[in-house]
């Protein structure tokens, strides 16, 4: 059988079985009997139970940069210094954070 006469056949059967117009009994208590029962969205605890989600997916690409900057050198191409034996040797916090102010001090005192 080909497909288009399958096809005119069910919709001719369909054609001869009008849809009723008979609704189940209690049909729409039952319905709205469903809507009632269901909670009300929180939205603080939807965002709790997203960032709760994204914990472990976080933590694995922390863990995964932590190993690679550690691992790759650091400096000129024939260093193998690694980042963790580089930070050894940097300046300390305070003394980054204040170089630009000391230059301008002794900028000013030059004029």
């Amino acid at each position: 059988m080909k497909r288009s006469d399958l096809e005119q056949k069910l919709w001719s059967t369909a054609r001869k079985c009008p849809p009723s117009d008979h609704v189940p009994y209690a049909f729409e208590k039952r319905v709205m009997a469903a809507l009632r029962s269901r909670a009300p969205v929180d939205p603080i605890t939807a965002w709790a139970r997203l960032l709760l989600r994204s914990v472990a997916p976080c933590l694995a690409l922390t863990v995964l940069l932590g190993f690679y900057a550690a691992q790759k050198p650091v400096g000129d191409a024939g260093s193998t210094t690694t980042a963790a034996q580089q930070v050894e040797t940097t300046p300390n916090l305070e003394d980054a954070l204040t170089a630009p102010l000391r230059e301008e001090v002794s900028l000013a005192v030059a004029w």
